[in-house]
């Protein structure tokens, strides 16, 4: 069997990257024209200093289960001009603190935590 680089890698390659930069765009596009005011003073005191960046990642992707959403977004927000480089380190650092956290927990075999945080885990509809 013979693969044909062009079609069947490059192609899809260089399709799945453009697809993602439009959708990039459409995302900060939105962001902006949201209440940015708002927006911007809520993110400036919440990632103003870069343990408060990582304290308030932590929490989020510990209430959403989910730190590439929270790294999407952030990222997002960086695209758009919300927020800056910096602060958003610190909020995509507290994001994938938060997840290995929440899976270190439910991975304690026996102890009360590791039962109490596998209750709260989301499922996927495919696997119940």
């Amino acid at each position: 069997m013979q693969v044909d680089l062009f079609t069947q890698v490059l192609v899809p390659v260089v399709g799945g990257l453009g697809i993602f930069m439009l959708g990039l765009e459409f995302m900060s596009n939105g962001i902006q024209s949201l209440a940015v005011n708002k927006m911007r003073a809520l993110l400036a005191k919440f990632a103003g200093t870069p343990s408060r960046g990582v304290m308030g990642g932590t929490f989020i992707t510990g209430i959403i289960q989910s730190s590439t959403a929270m790294t999407v977004l952030v990222v997002g927000l960086v695209n758009a001009g919300v927020i800056g480089l910096r602060p958003a380190i610190a909020v995509i650092m507290g994001a994938n603190i938060g997840t290995t956290l929440g899976n270190g927990l439910i991975a304690l075999p026996g102890t009360a935590a590791g039962f109490v945080m596998e209750g709260l885990r989301p499922r996927a509809p495919a696997m119940r």
